[in-house]
């Protein structure tokens, strides 16, 4: 069977343990500090959701990670403070970030949107961000042709996540 390196049963073998300690503590959150396995925080995020996939895609043979995954929603994301957590729903906002989060604002009469979704999608712009002014029509484009979130607060602006 020729799969994508990154769904492997290798690759998977990476993160069993993590994965396994994710199973015993769900829902509650699991941090990871990417600086321990010399990983930067985006690879160790992506690499551990495409783990996680390809167990419950090829079922490999394990003695740690079983079935009860199949139950669980499990969000993977990437910490303000560099770290990785993992964790059921809600979950992720136990996590303490040691940084505030703060909405920037900006005006789109001065940066174009699909910059700031770009950056947004590909995790370099720090979110959440208010934009304005934006057409409803103009935001469901943009949610269907990026990896973000458009929420209406106002008068044609919304909160970029």
């Amino acid at each position: 069977m020729n799969l994508p390196n990154r769904f492997t049963e290798s690759a998977f073998r990476r993160y069993e343990a993590i994965i396994a300690n994710i199973i015993d503590s769900y829902p509650a959150p699991v941090t990871i500090n990417p600086k321990d396995i010399r990983l930067s925080c985006e690879t160790v995020s992506a690499r551990l959701r495409d783990a996680i996939t390809s167990y419950r895609a090829h079922r490999w043979e394990s003695t740690v990670v079983d079935d009860r995954i199949d139950n669980m929603l499990i969000s993977v994301r990437v910490l303000p403070n560099g770290l990785v957590v993992a964790s059921g729903p809600g979950g992720v906002n136990a996590v303490n970030t040691t940084q505030p989060t703060k909405t920037a604002e900006i005006n789109l009469n001065e940066t174009p949107i699909k910059v700031l979704c770009l950056l947004a999608a590909s995790r370099l712009l720090t979110r959440p961000v208010k934009v304005f002014p934006l057409l409803a029509d103009d935001a469901n484009v943009l949610e269907g042709l990026f990896d973000v979130s458009l929420t209406k607060c106002g008068d044609a602006t919304y909160i970029l996540r």
